[in-house]
């Protein structure tokens, strides 16, 4: 749920969807800004990138990451609320998610409309929920990681 004066930052990735995450932007924005109040956005242009605008956006008092893309774009955005030591980098910080990509697992999953006016009334009035995180490290046959 959205807190009064909290910061809120989205990070989209334009090339979602098949590239009409980036042609829809204009539009989805304008509708968030409606719905949320004003906001900062960073467009991502190449991989990691997400999970750099997320970290530094925690970091500065962000409140609310909202990412704007598919599976692979909400993966870097979460690997951005953790630090390099694997610990939140702002615990009380909150996820919200508008799925626009081809495949959506996780909007599946998490019961995230595809909507985005229900996505982001999911974002505006519902109560963060926690959702487990992990990290996998992987060796290949001599051992070494992956």
């Amino acid at each position: 749920m959205i807190r009064g004066s909290e910061k809120i930052v989205f990070i989209v990735n334009p090339n979602a969807a098949k590239g009409s995450t980036g042609k829809e932007w204009p539009s989805i924005k304008a509708v968030a800004e409606n719905r949320l109040g004003p906001f900062q956005s960073h467009i991502t242009a190449k991989p990691a990138e997400a999970t750099r605008f997320a970290r530094t956006a925690l970091r500065a008092g962000a409140g609310l990451v909202v990412c704007v893309g598919g599976d692979g774009t909400l993966n870097e955005v979460v690997n951005g609320f953790l630090g390099a030591d694997g610990h939140p980098v702002r615990p009380d910080a909150v996820l919200g998610f508008i799925p626009r990509g081809t495949g959506c697992d996780f909007r599946r999953s998490a019961l995230v409309p595809r909507e985005v006016n229900e996505a982001l009334d999911l974002i505006s009035s519902v109560e963060a929920r926690p959702i487990d995180v992990g990290c996998l490290e992987y060796k290949d046959h001599s051992g070494a990681s992956a």
